[in-house]
């Protein structure tokens, strides 16, 4: 039960028709069996201001020899500390950094790129890109992707990387 609570949060533990509360600090009473009621005291609006949003999301490389510790310290280089709520180590050696609110993270990565840490020089993005994947159906194979290219550009619309095929597994 430790640290399954967030700090601060009010606790009813309903125990032999005995109502005793306590305010938490990150550690629950360890008499608490599977028998006990526990109830939070706390609207579900609560509990999701508490819970980040992927939009509040910058993700960076994880090398060799930095710690969760070390890319804390360079972010808070940037910004202030308390707008750090969350990191988390994920897949594909990289750290994803939740911050306080979505304007933070974009003017985080809009105006630093990049975060030096321990000398080495470490780009960092959101973890929501900007960018939409458009897929267009029903267009013939035979059309040159130069030609789409064209007709997009001209339509206003920017493109971040080339226009690939959808490859097509028929495999029964």
């Amino acid at each position: 039960m430790k640290g399954l609570w967030p700090l601060g949060l009010q606790i009813e533990i309903l125990n032999n028709s005995k109502v005793h509360t306590l305010l938490t600090t990150g550690d629950i009473a360890q008499n608490v069996t599977s028998a006990d009621t526990v109830t939070a005291k706390f609207s579900y609006a609560a509990l999701a201001e508490r819970c980040p949003s992927r939009n509040q999301a910058i993700l960076m490389d994880v090398f060799d020899g930095l710690s969760n510790q070390d890319y804390a310290e360079g972010i808070a280089t940037l910004i202030d500390p308390v707008n750090i709520t969350h990191i988390s180590p994920i897949w594909k050696n990289r750290i994803c950094f939740f911050l306080h609110t979505k304007v933070i993270a974009e003017n985080l990565t809009e105006i630093h790129k990049q975060v030096i840490i321990k000398g080495q020089t470490i780009p960092k993005r959101q973890l929501i890109t900007k960018a939409v994947r458009v897929i267009i159906s029903n267009a013939s194979a035979d059309i040159p992707n130069g030609i789409i290219k064209d007709e997009l550009v001209e339509e206003s619309v920017n493109l971040v990387s080339e226009i690939t095929d959808i490859k097509v597994d028929l495999t029964w």
